[in-house]
């Protein structure tokens, strides 16, 4: 079994970070005619909007890496809330789907929820509902392009 653990990002991530995201935009970028260079600027400045987001609205929030076996192949944007875990951004590269890193990564969320229901944003038209919905998420509202997917703990 690979080892599965979470680490605080750090400056020198950077570039992994615009990998990481760029790499989640890849069906949307494919449709465009930029260069590789004209659609890494692009991925870098919306994963600079997002985090500026992110840090206005949940300044608690963990921004960590999800690393396998010392190499890291996705991000993970978490609010641990008092009443709610918001799994703000949770994001694994295409060739390291697929592989139970997600799951373990959300059983985990789930087993330390004590009492805690975990909430999070999904595009409509984004295939990782299915996901959610298999770790016991319910679909609770849709807010604009997004559906509201959250887990209550059943203790």
């Amino acid at each position: 079994m690979k080892a599965i653990t979470l680490r605080p990002v750090t400056d020198g991530d950077r570039d992994r970070l615009i990998e990481i995201y760029q790499n989640s935009r890849e069906p949307e970028l494919a449709m465009t005619p930029w260069t590789p260079e004209l659609k890494r600027l692009f991925a870098a400045s919306q994963l600079d909007g997002q985090l500026r987001h992110h840090r206005e609205h949940y300044p608690q929030a963990e921004d960590l890496l999800i690393v396998v076996d010392d190499a890291p192949v996705g991000r993970l944007y978490l609010d641990r809330g008092s009443d709610v875990i918001a799994l703000l951004d949770m994001t694994v590269l295409t060739e390291s789907r697929n592989q139970g890193i997600g799951t373990h990564i959300v059983r985990g969320l789930q087993h330390e929820s004590n009492g805690r229901s975990i909430r999070v944003f999904v595009e409509t038209y984004n295939p990782s509902r299915l996901f959610f919905e298999r770790l016991g998420f319910v679909v609770t509202a849709l807010e604009g392009l997004n559906f509201k997917l959250e887990w209550s703990d059943p203790c």
